[in-house]
């Protein structure tokens, strides 16, 4: 089954909205638009009536797929709180897994950062290589045996976790 794109997605929620008079179609818009789907086929219908006893039905069928983007994606969990990470530092942390996976500072793009709790900070990331993006488990799997066996003290911070985004 096909990937359901975003003007599919909006399609469906203007004929819903239409369909339910409903005058703020954004309620409903959002509910697509969520951060942690569970992967899988969705069927649904809805149908409705008048009080003449008319009634129609639609339906749509939805597949949840992982973002291909995410398969490329590590984070890297490190014993630091998220407020005591200066620019510098970030910057600074990049550099470090750039001369460990012998790639430039400009191959590792930085995703996102966020506080994982008061003591420890999550760096997700990407790596460009030669070849193409470094696949998200091989990556992985190369950062927990440097950073977690070999060269536990490599980086600014210490190295809690590593880990693909998507499993």
């Amino acid at each position: 089954m096909a990937q359901v794109s975003q003007q599919q997605k909006e399609t469906v929620v203007r004929q819903l909205a239409a369909l339910l008079h409903v005058l703020d179609s954004d309620i409903a818009l959002k509910g697509l638009h969520g951060q942690s789907e569970v992967e899988g086929t969705y069927l649904f219908q809805l149908r409705v009536s008048d009080i003449q006893g008319r009634s129609s039905m639609a339906t749509a069928t939805v597949e949840v797929r992982p973002d291909p983007r995410e398969r490329e994606e590590v984070e890297l969990e490190l014993q630091v709180g998220m407020a005591q990470v200066s620019q510098q530092q970030k910057e600074t942390v990049v550099r470090q897994l750039a001369a460990l996976l012998h790639v430039l500072d400009s191959d590792i793009a930085l995703k996102g950062l966020h506080g994982q709790s008061d003591i420890s900070t999550v760096f997700r990331f990407s790596v460009q290589g030669p070849d193409g993006t470094f696949p998200g488990p091989k990556l992985a799997r190369l950062l927990r045996n440097q950073l977690l066996r070999e060269k536990s003290d490599f980086l600014l911070f210490k190295v809690l976790r590593v880990d693909t985004v998507s499993k």
